[in-house]
């Protein structure tokens, strides 16, 4: 069959269109990748650099400071239902738990983002423990975090405390409702010491006291 030079134009042009149109999603194919490995590799070297604290990135935090107390307690949602709806809500502590005071740093929320699964949240952030925390810190800064255990209520002391930001990381009882899953829960909270000199107290609260407060969800 012999084609005319209008028909041999227009197949030349269908042809030259799907050679473009083939080449140029195999480059938008390969921006998108190249793209996505630029930023995988970012990532990584961001994650790099946080693994490890920077030069005096905690000097602050062992300077002379005070004493500060609190306590830990955390507000559920309503447990244990009863006839005609929710039942009342349950006060969780971290009495005879395991408390920590941690500088609020970048190289801190990342070691907590990444070892342990808490995130820096307003209201606070609470992990179930369903799959049991490894509570150890990682070496190359676990002499800048401090630790102790909570007393009666959920009651925490740490001596020598700077002013500056920090974080509050604690293990608390998990809720009744829980169905034996979990035994020990983690929170955590920012909060702000600003002794100028006097002892301090904090009361690390999660949860509210009504439903129009904004109650904590459990992770």
């Amino acid at each position: 069959m012999r084609l005319d030079r209008p028909a041999l134009r227009t197949i030349s042009r269908l042809i030259l269109a799907a050679v473009l149109s083939t080449s140029l999603s195999g480059c938008v194919t390969g921006v998108v990748m190249a793209a996505a490995s630029l930023d995988r590799a970012r990532q990584e070297r961001e994650a790099q650099r946080l693994s490890r604290p920077a030069p005096r990135e905690y000097a602050w935090a062992t300077a002379p400071g005070v004493r500060v107390t609190g306590s830990v307690r955390l507000s559920t949602p309503g447990t244990r239902p009863v006839p005609g709806g929710g039942g009342p809500r349950e006060v969780l502590t971290c009495e005879g738990h395991r408390v920590r005071l941690i500088p609020d740093t970048p190289h801190s929320r990342f070691v907590l983002e990444s070892e342990y699964g808490l995130w820096v949240a307003p209201g606070g952030f609470w992990r179930n423990g369903v799959i049991p925390l490894v509570w150890e810190w990682p070496s190359v800064s676990a002499s800048d975090v401090r630790e102790t255990r909570c007393t009666t209520d959920g009651a925490f002391t740490f001596a020598n405390v700077p002013d500056g930001e920090w974080l509050i990381m604690a293990e608390i009882d998990a809720p009744s409702d829980d169905g034996g899953e979990s035994v020990t829960d983690t929170v955590l909270r920012a909060v702000t010491v600003q002794g100028r000199g006097q002892p301090v107290h904090l009361d690390v609260r999660f949860g509210g006291n009504d439903d129009a407060s904004g109650a904590i969800q459990r992770h």
